[in-house]
Protein backbone atom coordinates (compact mmCIF):
# COMPACT_ATOMS: atom_id res chain seq x y z
CA UNK A 1 0.00 0.00 0.00
CA UNK A 2 2.88 2.40 1.05
CA UNK A 3 4.45 2.01 -2.64
CA UNK A 4 0.71 2.72 -4.21
CA UNK A 5 0.99 6.20 -2.47
CA UNK A 6 4.22 7.09 -3.00
CA UNK A 7 3.23 6.63 -6.90
CA UNK A 8 0.31 8.21 -6.89
CA UNK A 9 2.35 11.14 -5.21
CA UNK A 10 4.89 10.66 -7.81
CA UNK A 11 2.74 11.17 -10.69
CA UNK A 12 0.77 13.81 -8.88
CA UNK A 13 -2.21 15.11 -10.91
CA UNK A 14 -0.90 14.51 -14.27
CA UNK A 15 -2.93 11.79 -16.01
CA UNK A 16 -2.48 9.13 -18.33
CA UNK A 17 0.20 6.26 -17.69
CA UNK A 18 2.18 6.11 -14.82
CA UNK A 19 6.06 5.82 -16.41
CA UNK A 20 8.57 3.65 -15.17
CA UNK A 21 10.70 5.73 -13.18
CA UNK A 22 7.57 6.93 -11.35
CA UNK A 23 6.64 3.15 -10.50
CA UNK A 24 10.47 2.71 -9.70
CA UNK A 25 10.89 5.61 -7.65
CA UNK A 26 7.89 4.85 -5.93
CA UNK A 27 9.12 0.56 -5.25
CA UNK A 28 12.69 2.29 -3.97
CA UNK A 29 11.28 4.78 -1.96
CA UNK A 30 9.23 1.61 -0.06
CA UNK A 31 12.28 -0.43 -0.02
CA UNK A 32 14.23 2.37 1.96
CA UNK A 33 11.55 2.94 4.37
CA UNK A 34 11.00 -0.79 4.98
CA UNK A 35 15.00 -0.96 5.67
CA UNK A 36 14.92 2.00 8.11
CA UNK A 37 12.19 -0.09 9.97
CA UNK A 38 13.99 -2.78 10.21
CA UNK A 39 17.11 -0.50 11.89
CA UNK A 40 14.42 0.84 14.03
CA UNK A 41 13.14 -2.50 15.22
CA UNK A 42 16.46 -3.16 16.24
CA UNK A 43 16.32 -0.06 19.15
CA UNK A 44 13.15 -1.37 20.67
CA UNK A 45 12.77 -4.17 23.82
CA UNK A 46 11.06 -7.20 21.88
CA UNK A 47 12.04 -6.51 18.60
CA UNK A 48 14.39 -8.34 16.29
CA UNK A 49 15.17 -6.58 12.98
CA UNK A 50 14.98 -9.31 10.15
CA UNK A 51 16.44 -9.46 7.22
CA UNK A 52 12.93 -12.03 5.86
CA UNK A 53 10.93 -9.19 6.98
CA UNK A 54 12.70 -6.84 4.77
CA UNK A 55 12.44 -8.50 1.71
CA UNK A 56 8.89 -9.34 1.88
CA UNK A 57 8.61 -5.21 2.60
CA UNK A 58 10.41 -5.05 -0.98
CA UNK A 59 8.17 -7.99 -2.47
CA UNK A 60 5.57 -5.90 -1.20
CA UNK A 61 6.45 -2.49 -2.62
CA UNK A 62 7.00 -4.30 -5.70
CA UNK A 63 3.22 -5.42 -5.93
CA UNK A 64 2.14 -2.12 -4.85
CA UNK A 65 3.78 0.12 -7.49
CA UNK A 66 3.13 -2.80 -10.20
CA UNK A 67 -0.63 -2.63 -9.32
CA UNK A 68 -0.19 1.53 -9.75
CA UNK A 69 0.70 1.07 -12.72
CA UNK A 70 -1.74 -1.21 -13.85
CA UNK A 71 -4.03 0.77 -12.12
CA UNK A 72 -3.15 3.93 -14.47
CA UNK A 73 -2.73 1.49 -17.58
CA UNK A 74 -6.63 1.09 -17.79
CA UNK A 75 -7.57 4.40 -16.31
CA UNK A 76 -6.10 6.44 -18.80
Amino acid sequence: MLAWLLARALQGGRGGRASLSILLGACALAVIIGALDEVHQAFVPERLPDIVDWYHDAVGASAGAAAWGVWRWFRR
